[in-house]
């Protein structure tokens, strides 16, 4: 079976870039942004492969789909620890 490239796009993701990283690298990333700002940030990532978690156009690659959530700290992400995210990755893809 033969696909074509853009069969294979979902959504049309131009402009937004990409940034890698591993598991470890989000709960190290957090204990930083947590010290930093000296609030109290836990995350934990997620293999979240149920339809609940993934939208339609996502879904057949579902089964690896996992989620950064928060353990402990404020339900949305401390602004630093988003920072670190952004600055350091593991592999950086700039926007088209």
């Amino acid at each position: 079976m033969h696909t074509e490239l853009d069969e294979l796009r979902i959504a049309h993701l131009s402009g937004c870039g990409q940034a890698h990283h591993n598991a470890l690298d989000y709960q190290q990333l957090a204990a930083q942004a947590s010290q930093a700002e000296n609030t109290p940030f836990q995350v934990r990532v997620e293999w979240r492969p149920e339809p609940e978690y993934v939208s339609e156009p996502w879904r057949p690659w579902s089964a690896a789909h996992c989620q950064v959530e928060t353990v402990e700290g404020p339900p949305d992400f401390l602004v630093q620890f988003r920072r670190l995210l952004a600055a350091k990755t593991r592999h950086a893809v700039p926007p088209d």
